[in-house]
């Protein structure tokens, strides 16, 4: 006789996928009723319309002196047809939909039950292979503890890319405002003037409140990297002031936009290692839950197998 465990699994999975073509059926059930009125409205109009031009209204009286009332008429019988086929379908498809979703309601409505079950018989067979000094038993705590252990790594792997997409951000936030800088710069250059510097100087002094942020942000985010072994080497400066509004001059505008230009290299430098940096790190956490699905599934089925 079949393993009970395994076919209660069996029953539950054909109704996790009843289920889920249940829920299609509701969605789309929806949406035919959000259009039969429409489509009933549309159809009725356009039979106001054949029955206006055979009863003899006004439009219809002008269309027969000039010889063109039976085109009329067969165009807009045509019309209303169409209409009424798309109406008569539609209908006959909510109908057929609601026979399915009684029909299907029946069979998912069983979950409950079967998931209970399901679970009480696991718990008779987990203790009962617990108490063994089987292989089975070892092999069964080895998964555990590997399972217990992935997961543990996954949370970690969890914290460092949060860690990194907060970082990520305040560096976007540091090269938008180090490029607004650099802009200013290049028409303070070209004689922008005092006003042309000065909002140069506000852009590079929001854009180091950034940057002493980022810097605090780095360390964090190396700190979650080491906790999963990967190193990261992103190393960015603060934008040294420069007294280029009192010194009104080409060179001292090229070698302020030449240190603007230096920092914006390290936080574009520094957005590319971090990007690549997540993405490893997010490509770990894909790994890591395939490794952990799969234990998981070898878990399940020592258990189901006693």
């Amino acid at each position: 006789m079949e393993n009970r465990l395994i076919e209660l699994k069996k029953e539950i999975l054909f109704c996790e996928k009843q289920k889920s073509k249940l829920d299609d059926l509701v969605k789309r059930n929806d949406e035919l009723v959000g259009l039969i009125e429409a489509q009933r409205k549309r159809w009725e109009k356009e039979q106001r319309d054949v029955d206006k031009l055979e009863n003899g209204s006004l439009t219809s009286f002008f269309l027969q002196i000039i010889g063109n009332l039976d085109k009329k008429i067969e165009k807009e019988e045509i019309e209303a047809l169409k209409a009424k086929e798309i109406y008569e379908s539609t209908k006959h498809e909510i109908e057929s939909t609601k026979k399915q979703i009684l029909a299907m309601k029946d069979q998912v409505d069983k979950l409950y039950d079967l998931n209970k079950e399901y679970n009480i018989l696991w718990i008779q067979k987990e203790e009962k292979l617990l108490k063994s000094n089987t292989s089975t038993k070892e092999q069964y705590e080895k998964y555990i503890d590997k399972i217990a252990s992935l997961k543990s790594i996954d949370k970690e792997l969890k914290e460092a890319v949060d860690a990194g997409k907060i970082l990520l951000k305040e560096l976007y936030k540091a090269k938008e405002k180090f490029e607004s800088a650099h802009s200013w710069g290049v028409f303070d250059m070209f004689g922008g003037g005092l006003m042309s510097s000065m909002i140069k100087h506000d852009h590079i002094n929001e854009a180091n409140d950034i940057i002493n942020n980022v810097k605090s942000l780095i360390k964090k985010f190396e700190r979650e990297l080491k906790d999963v072994d990967i190193e990261i080497d992103v190393n960015i400066t603060t934008f040294d002031k420069f007294g280029d509004i009192f010194f009104d001059n080409i060179f001292s505008d090229m070698m302020v936009q030449d240190k603007i230009n230096n920092v914006l290299g390290q936080v574009k430098s520094g957005i590319l290692c971090v990007e690549n940096k997540v993405k490893d790190l997010e490509k770990a956490i894909l790994n890591n839950k395939i490794e952990i699905d799969v234990l998981d599934e070898k878990r399940v089925s020592l258990v189901e197998m006693v």
